[in-house]
């Protein structure tokens, strides 16, 4: 990438903005794991464009390189880093889901009524994180409609099971939440000393 410090800045905000949706669609089932996946990628391209100020800004490298070593420091940082590695080269899943049940019963299924058609039953937290019908197709084949879950019936979580103690535990969207934050930490500082 050639051009002026305001180009790199805008081609930042651009991956930043589509990493942020990726956070939003980690809201919904059917689009967590596309979601974490753009918001994992498309944060580490921040990094990676950022790098182009390297050929306007002759005093990049010392702030950068100081910068860098931070990053390789912390470990939620490290992790992302290394999840965007994983998730392009190796074929497996990413996430878990722990489920939380309250208080369920047959009772408590007319919350969700009238089922969608083609229902044969209810689910309550998939590998997406999800709950809601599961539905038989016209050709045989079932797929799911999700709900949102109560929160006095319960609640679904989506972790990272590989992701560094102290953060194992967290929600999966509060820890890309915390990485887009320092990301944009990072382009907030930059931009502060290499805008022109």
């Amino acid at each position: 990438m050639s051009g002026s410090a305001k180009d790199v800045f805008y081609a930042i905000d651009e991956r930043l903005r589509t990493a942020r949706f990726g956070l939003q669609d980690m809201s919904h089932p059917a689009r967590s794991h596309s979601g974490l996946y753009n918001a994992v990628v498309f944060g580490r391209m921040v990094t990676f464009v950022l790098q182009n100020l390297r050929t306007i800004a002759p005093d990049f490298d010392d702030w950068y390189g100081p910068k860098q070593e931070e990053m390789r420091a912390d470990p939620l940082m490290r992790y992302f880093h290394d999840l965007r590695t994983e998730i392009e080269k190796q074929a497996g899943r990413h996430t878990s889901a722990s489920a939380l049940i309250r208080s369920f019963s047959t009772e408590d299924i007319r919350r969700f009524q009238p089922a969608p058609p083609g229902a044969v039953g209810f689910f309550i937290g998939d590998q997406n994180g999800g709950s809601g019908w599961q539905i038989k197709l016209s050709d045989g084949s079932t797929d799911k409609y999700y709900v949102d879950l109560p929160p006095d019936i319960g609640e679904v979580t989506l972790h990272l099971p590989k992701a560094p103690d102290p953060y194992k535990e967290k929600p999966a969207r509060e820890l890309v939440g915390q990485y887009l934050d320092r990301l944009e930490g990072l382009i907030a500082e930059a931009k502060q000393r290499f805008s022109s």
